[in-house]
């Protein structure tokens, strides 16, 4: 039987006269093709992330101030935790699985620390004192950011200004006021 594949406003599609089991076969390879899409879409959206981090960070750096660093990360927080609920890739589960089918012993200690910090849902509280804003930060959308952009590996899945500083940025420890990472350690209950 003859058959023939036409494409149409970029969409691939087999005429009428096409051998039925081609259909699976176009299928499945229109459904890899999206999937491919979609992935590096995720990277690209990933890397432009880490590049406007990168950014803002060195104009926090030349600004030299405390309450500029913490306005800084306060504005990129928003702004990832909206990219990160729709990104599928790094849910709590799915993650857990990888990593124990991995058998690597601190992915284990991470899978742990996830489950343990999902279930208890904590909620920090991050108040700036130049505005009446409380930004309250999910902490299983807290883990997501820090398993993207930290040594996740070395450090607990506590979302602290001094890990932030350490991991994410290259601010001095001493330029983090105690009194700032006292306010980002607060936690209330849901």
């Amino acid at each position: 039987m003859r058959y023939s594949i036409r494409v149409l406003d970029g969409v691939t599609a087999l005429t009428d006269n096409a051998d039925p089991r081609l259909h699976g076969w176009l299928r499945a390879c229109t459904k890899g093709h999206q999937q491919a899409t979609q992935t590096r879409q995720r990277q690209l959206q990933i890397k432009k992330l880490q590049m406007a981090i990168d950014k803002a960070t060195d104009e926090c750096i030349k600004s030299g101030g405390q309450e500029a660093a913490r306005r800084n990360l306060n504005q990129m927080r928003p702004k990832l935790k909206d990219f990160f609920i729709l990104e599928e890739a790094t849910s709590s589960r799915a993650y857990q699985q990888q990593v124990y089918e991995e058998n690597q012993q601190t992915g284990k200690h991470l899978a742990w620390t996830t489950r343990i910090k999902y279930e208890k849902q904590t909620i920090h509280q991050i108040q700036d004192p130049e505005s009446s804003t409380i930004v309250n930060e999910d902490k299983d959308i807290a883990r997501v950011f820090m398993s993207h952009y930290s040594r996740i590996y070395e450090i607990d899945c506590t979302f602290s200004l001094l890990q932030l500083s350490q991991y994410y940025s290259p601010i001095t420890l001493p330029k983090i006021s105690l009194k700032v990472q006292n306010d980002v350690a607060q936690k209330i209950t849901p």
